[in-house]
């Protein structure tokens, strides 16, 4: 009896595990179980993810989403630190939103570019160190339905962390930021649910 008991806990081990991996090499989850950290490909040696608070929303809700960024080279990188950088995009971040009826759009406000952020607003991210941006502590990283056109439905979303130009004001004038991190990150893509009224 313990031998069968010792063997039905290995299987049901091995599968977990293999259904684990699965998510993982697709880099896709629910909202909820990307707690767990699921990244999107590296680029240049910088991850993104994003996680959302939870999987199912009610019609109107705001989306809210934090987004983290992990170096997977051997050697630091400097990163504008991702609660500056988000801070100025409003709800237009680079965003890809698919729902029921296909690939969503953005309709809602933009905001003007913002100058560029002073020299504090980069960090030397450690290897194989994460930062990261918390909408619920911090800030500015939603989707607003409304401005995606979104209704009751199964939704998948991706972000993409850019950076082209890194700048920084010193002294009133625009100069480069020594050896930051340029290129575009795509995370993994999350699954949530908006909930008929």
């Amino acid at each position: 009896m313990r031998r069968m008991a010792l063997v039905f806990t290995g299987v049901v081990v091995v599968v977990v595990a293999a259904l684990a991996l699965s998510m993982i090499s697709h880099g896709e989850t629910d909202g909820k179980q990307a707690e767990q950290g699921v990244w999107g490909e590296p680029a240049d040696g910088l991850s993104c993810s994003i996680r959302a608070n939870k999987a199912v929303y009610a019609p109107g809700e705001d989306i809210l989403l934090d987004v983290f960024l992990r170096n997977d080279n051997m050697m630091p990188v400097k990163v504008i630190r991702p609660v500056i950088h988000f801070s100025y995009s409003g709800d237009a971040l680079p965003m890809q939103v698919s729902g029921p009826t296909g690939l969503c759009f953005y309709n809602g406000p933009f905001l003007e570019p913002p100058p560029p952020p002073s020299a504090t607003a980069w960090t030397d991210l450690p290897a194989k160190e994460i930062i990261g941006a918390s909408s619920t502590y911090s800030g500015p990283i939603r989707i607003v339905q409304k401005y995606w056109s979104m209704n009751p439905g199964e939704y998948v979303i991706r972000l993409k962390f850019e950076r082209k130009d890194n700048e920084c004001l010193q002294d009133g004038q625009k100069i480069p930021v020594a050896g930051a991190w340029t290129g575009e990150a795509t995370s993994n893509t999350i699954r949530i649910r908006i909930a008929a009224e």
